[in-house]
């Protein structure tokens, strides 16, 4: 459009979301993130933005400790799975899409499926993400 102000988006001084790497989890692979300005965690699953998976795992909380990474990482690789088997459920009636309204329902071999694909990325994530957390406490000072 001609004649029209550009729009110019400010870049933030310093990046505060980091690819810590990209992992198999089962078949499929996976982008793992941690993001300085998140708290908790999210995953996402929409493939026409990308063509992994996402989990991103947020750094921004008071008192934050390794304890607290491995946690959210551990709750966001399961969530993650439990959609990928379709045994994560959300009651019809919520009019909130509230993620405290979702339930889960798995026989013991969907169980076994989770663990073995959790192990996997598990496995290989932890070390980057160890390092990762490393540089987060060299730069919090």
């Amino acid at each position: 459009m001609s004649g029209q102000p550009v729009k110019r988006i400010r870049k933030p001084e310093k990046e505060r979301r980091f690819l810590v790497g990209i992992y198999l989890m089962g078949w499929e692979r996976v982008d793992v993130y941690v993001d300085y300005d998140l708290t908790g965690g999210w995953i996402g699953m929409e493939p026409q933005e990308q063509t992994h998976g996402l989990i991103y795992i947020g750094f921004n909380s008071d008192n934050f400790t390794w304890e607290t990474a491995v946690d959210i990482f551990l709750h966001e690789t399961a969530e993650y799975l439990h959609v990928r088997l379709r045994t994560r459920f959300q009651r019809s009636e919520a009019a909130a899409n509230s993620h405290g309204g979702y339930f889960f329902f798995f026989d013991h071999e969907q169980f076994s499926e989770l663990c073995a694909r959790q192990g996997q990325i598990v496995a290989a994530a932890l070390p980057d993400l160890s390092r990762r957390y490393k540089e987060y406490l060299k730069e919090k000072g």
